[in-house]
C-alpha cells in the first residue's frame, strides 16, 4: 500500500510508519510536512492511505483530487473543538481519532477506514454531540457500511418497513440495526441522528 503521512512534526510523522509497519507489509510511505507539497503529493501520486493531523497540514478535501477518490483519508489530531472535527468530516474524512488513541485503536482505525466504514474514538463522538464532560478513553465507535446506509436511508425519509423493504432484510433487522448506531453514536431521536449525519457529511443529501 502506498502511504501518505503529513504533518510538522518528524515525531508524529515516524510514529505514525512505525505503527503501520507492526501490521502491514510492503508499504511505501511518503511524507509531507507543510500544506504546499501536500497538495504537490495528492496531484503527482495516487495513495491508499492518507494520514494527517489537520491542524497542521490541512487536509481539505482530498477525495476532490483526481488520483485519492479511493484513498482512505484518517486525520489524527489533539484539537476537539467542534467546528475543528465538523470541518474534517465534511471533508470526506473515514476516520477521526486522536493522538492519545493506542497503537491498536490507531491499526483498527485504518483497517475499519480500507473495509469502507466510519471509526471514531469517543472523544471526537462527545465533541460533535456537544457533551460537556469527555470520556476519559478513546474507546472507538465504528460505523459498518450497512449501518452507513441504513442512516443514509433514514436521512432520505424511509420508514422502518421502506428499509426493510429496500434492502431486501425483515423489519427486526433494520430495527436492531438502529438500535445499534443510536446506541453507538449516543443519540436518543432520530432527530439527533439525522442532524449529525447532515452536519458531518456522513450521507448525501438528495436535492
Amino acid at each position: 500500500m502506498n502511504v501518505l503521512v503529513a504533518d510538522t512534526s518528524v515525531l508524529f510523522r515516524e510514529g505514525v510508519k512505525s505503527v503501520l509497519t507492526h501490521k502491514y507489509d510492503n508499504l511505501t510511505f511518503k511524507e509531507v510536512d507543510c500544506d504546499l507539497d501536500f497538495k504537490k503529493a495528492l496531484k503527482k501520486e495516487v495513495f491508499d492511505i492518507i494520514i494527517s493531523d489537520p491542524v497542521h497540514v490541512k487536509i481539505g478535501r482530498v477525495k476532490d483530487f483526481d488520483k485519492q477518490t479511493k484513498a482512505c483519508v484518517i486525520s489524527i489530531s489533539s484539537e476537539l473543538s467542534r467546528p475543528f472535527i465538523l470541518t474534517t468530516l465534511q471533508n470526506g474524512i473515514n476516520a477521526c481519532i486522536t493522538k492519545d488513541c493506542s497503537e491498536e485503536e490507531i491499526l483498527e482505525a485504518v483497517e475499519s477506514a480500507t473495509k469502507g466504514e466510519k471509526f471514531f474514538c469517543n472523544k471526537v463522538l462527545d465533541s460533535l454531540i456537544d457533551k460537556k464532560d469527555f470520556d476519559l478513553n478513546c474507546d472507538p465507535t465504528i460505523l459498518t457500511k450497512r449501518e452507513i446506509e441504513i442512516v443514509q436511508l433514514v436521512c432520505d425519509g424511509f420508514t422502518t418497513a421502506q428499509i426493510a423493504d429496500d434492502l431486501s432484510l425483515s423489519k427486526h433487522t433494520i430495527n436492531t440495526h438502529r438500535k445499534n448506531i443510536m446506541g453507538k453514536l449516543h443519540f436518543k431521536t432520530p432527530a439527533e441522528l439525522i442532524r449529525y449525519a447532515i452536519e458531518t457529511s456522513l450521507v448525501v443529501i438528495k436535492t
